[in-house]
């Protein structure tokens, strides 16, 4: 009798642990999924910050208009030819001091980056001079030194230098200044008249913007 009631108590005892043994290995198994959860997010936590740096290292983009700019202020160089005529050699100083832009017409046709700073500057408003005295050179070209200087500033006349600019008016248009020197025969004075017809040019580009 002692026994089956000992049994009878014991069974339950029995139930009870092995329910035990099931559950708490359930609990154990689930904290490595919390704590790789945990580790995922602090590890990306730590990754934010290079994101947030990523603009430090982003480099602007120059918009067209910066770009012309840029361009306008770095052209500087009054050579757009070499000095390799007479004539250049004995106005150095004078091309360099009136901030003329030289161009010897003789090392026409231009390469690319030639015309590109020929068209920008006939609309600059600056003075250029083109040297027409070895115009001999351009044989076998249709162009004569007109045609060529024409190009830029719609018009010019056959002589042994062409002074021009552009003055840009009111409305916002361009007015080209165009001044034919030619040398006259039996004298020496190509340098002299030069230096006038700069003068003139530029007596002329303050008279037509108080206008």
């Amino acid at each position: 009798m002692t026994f089956r009631k000992l049994a009878f108590w014991c069974m339950p005892l029995c139930i009870l642990a092995a329910a035990a043994f099931v559950y708490f290995p359930d609990v154990a198994t689930s904290n490595p999924t919390v704590i790789g959860q945990t580790v995922s997010e602090k590890v990306t936590t730590e990754e934010q910050p290079q994101d947030y740096l990523q603009p430090l290292f982003t480099q602007e983009t120059p918009t067209e208009t910066r770009k012309e700019e840029l361009a306008e202020i770095q052209d500087t160089n009054p050579w757009i030819s070499l000095a390799s005529t007479e004539l250049s050699s004995e106005l150095y100083d004078f091309i360099e001091s009136e901030h003329l832009r030289y161009v010897d017409i003789s090392t026409y046709p231009f390469d690319l980056e030639t015309e590109s700073r020929l068209r920008a500057l006939s609309q600059s408003g600056e003075i250029l001079m083109f040297d027409n005295t070895e115009a001999d050179r351009l044989s076998g070209l249709t162009e004569t030194p007109s045609d060529i200087v024409s190009r830029y500033f719609g018009t010019a006349a056959e002589a042994d230098v062409i002074i021009a600019t552009s003055v840009k008016t009111s409305d916002g248009g361009i007015h080209y200044l165009v001044l034919p020197v030619a040398k006259q025969e039996e004298a020496d004075s190509l340098p002299e008249d030069i230096k006038v017809a700069v003068a003139l040019l530029k007596q002329e580009k303050v008279t037509r913007k108080t206008m």
